[in-house]
């Protein structure tokens, strides 16, 4: 064998020792196994994966429920982990995607891959239902260390619990509803700070108050995520409908329709709260608080 037929074989073996192990090539093959059609475990899938992109499953510590895999060469890794597979419902699991060094993924390549993203996710995200209702989201929006990560659709059940469909209504922008309230009000609103949001209320004609919820999380510009009505003593649900449409609140009729008969529910994008007959709250359904998020969503850990 000559010099120069060793030298290309050595090439060729290197090349199939690292064929998927560059963050775009992992991330193909990461989204050609999940959509593959069959349902199937936690376990399952991530067997599947690690063989498909040539990992290492790594020894789990004493107490520890996940499933891991890498592939390390030098500075350069690949790694695949689960959620607690090996003690949650077999179909309830995600599976996390992540390279070093950190970087993005090619422009362009995720919707290459899976078309245009269906929404956001509550971390500000691109993110896709994929056909059989389970969710991938590329997660880099305002963090150093970007990684892809599944969910299955026996945890996601419902896909608009996670993402907001782009085609879907959604809370005006807070600039004119921060305009709005203050020309009603005919001054600025008072402020407080949450727990992971701030709230701006103003009352104006008997009573009645308005408060806007407003987020500022993960290095984004400020956004409405909630808005709250309550009524100075004035009750009827077109006394709401009329409110919610005066701040450009969408489907305003369908939401307070959908509290008619119980204190919270989901319509769309959006999940809405009836507090008596005087105070009325609509939020981003991905986004909605924990005391909702544990009655209409008690099996998610974000709700505990």
């Amino acid at each position: 064998m000559t010099a120069a037929h060793t030298s290309l074989l050595a090439v060729v073996l290197f090349c199939v020792g690292c064929a998927v192990h560059s963050p775009e090539r992992a991330a193909r093959e990461f989204v050609r196994q999940i959509r593959r059609p069959s349902p199937a475990t936690g376990s399952s899938t991530f067997d599947q994966i690690s063989h498909g992109l040539q990992l290492q499953e790594e020894v789990p510590k004493k107490g520890v429920y996940r499933r891991s895999a890498a592939w390390v060469r030098k500075q350069n890794r690949i790694g695949l982990v689960t959620s607690n597979v090996l003690q949650d419902d077999p179909l309830r699991y995600d599976l996390r995607l992540s390279w070093a060094p950190s970087r993005l993924l090619r422009d362009g390549l995720p919707e290459r891959l899976l078309g245009t993203p269906t929404g956001l996710s509550a971390t500000g995200d691109s993110a896709w239902v994929l056909p059989g209702g389970g969710v991938l989201e590329y997660r880099h929006a305002g963090i150093d260390t970007p990684y892809l990560l599944y969910s299955s659709s026996g945890y996601i059940r419902e896909p608009l619990d996670f993402v907001e469909a782009v085609d879907g209504a959604k809370l005006p922008p807070l600039g004119g509803a921060t305009q709005l309230l203050q020309e009603l009000a005919g001054q600025a609103a008072t402020e407080r700070t949450e727990i992971g949001f701030r709230s701006r209320r103003s009352c104006f004609g008997a009573g009645t108050c308005v408060t806007l919820y407003v987020s500022s999380t993960r290095q984004q510009p400020d956004y409405l995520m909630g808005l709250g009505v309550t009524l100075g003593g004035v009750s009827g649900n077109d006394v709401f409908v009329r409110l919610l449409r005066e701040f450009n609140v969408p489907d305003a009729e369908s939401l307070v329709d959908a509290v008619a008969v119980r204190p919270l529910a989901v319509k769309g994008n959006f999940a809405v709260a009836r507090d008596g007959p005087y105070t009325l709250t609509v939020w981003r359904r991905i986004e909605s608080p924990v005391g909702w998020c544990k009655y209409l969503r008690p099996d998610l850990e974000r709700c505990k």
